[in-house]
């Protein structure tokens, strides 16, 4: 019995961290103001995915004018405010990645000949919501980039913060190296140990537990 209750404590712990590397939605959130810079509360909200022609309403804006849509799936959304006495206002061609937080401000004018008005979103945008430093590669980066192994994770090192301490720049595909050694993903991120790195794969643990320093899956591309 002890055993069985060690087995299912385990099982559980490791469901629960399994879960955690699931995280593959991200957020927007923002808040809504007049002209003067005065908060909108109860202002609507309403999220379009333009990929799959999803229409989602979220919260209206608390008193002091702000919003937050969570867990929303990686792709391309518009971001429309409403309030009564003020113009229709959207933010258009929002793209989400992985974990992003967007922040999407929202100045209503009051009502008057237009009755909507339209912003392109714009594709880059600085981090307004914690210092951490971070990166993305796209997927056209992955696609179009020269990468003489077409190993990914060679475009890694082009990230800030990132140094490798591979004995070339050449990572090979597969756990092993044409020379029989070890395929090591050395990279150290933000001075960090390389062994301490998490890769995953479509929100899968993609690690060679057993070293921390190798892939197990290599996706094509």
């Amino acid at each position: 019995m002890r055993v069985r209750f060690a087995l299912s404590g385990a099982l559980l712990l490791l469901l629960g961290s399994f879960g955690i590397s699931q995280e593959i939605t991200a957020t927007i959130l923002g808040t809504v103001v007049d002209s003067s810079g005065a908060a909108i509360s109860g202002a609507t909200i309403i999220v379009v995915n333009t990929d799959q022609a999803v229409v989602l309403r979220g919260p209206a804006t608390s008193r002091s004018g702000e919003y937050v849509v969570p867990l929303l799936r990686l792709g391309h959304y518009d971001v429309t405010a409403e309030a009564p006495g003020f113009n229709r206002t959207s933010q258009i061609g929002i793209q989400l990645s992985v974990n992003d937080r967007r922040t999407i401000n929202f100045v209503l004018q009051v009502r008057g000949q237009s009755e909507e008005i339209k912003v392109e979103a714009d594709p880059l945008q600085v981090n307004l919501q914690n210092p951490t430093a971070e990166g993305l590669i796209s997927g056209t980066q992955v696609r179009e980039l020269a990468i003489n192994t077409r190993n990914y994770s060679q475009l890694v090192a082009l990230q800030p913060g990132v140094t490798t301490a591979l004995d070339s720049d050449q990572p090979y595909v597969g756990v092993s190296s044409l020379a029989g050694g070890v395929n090591s993903m050395a990279y150290s991120v933000n001075g960090a140990r390389d062994g301490q790195n998490n890769w995953t794969l479509d929100g899968a643990d993609n690690v060679d537990r057993g070293s921390n320093h190798t892939l197990l899956t290599f996706p094509r591309h």
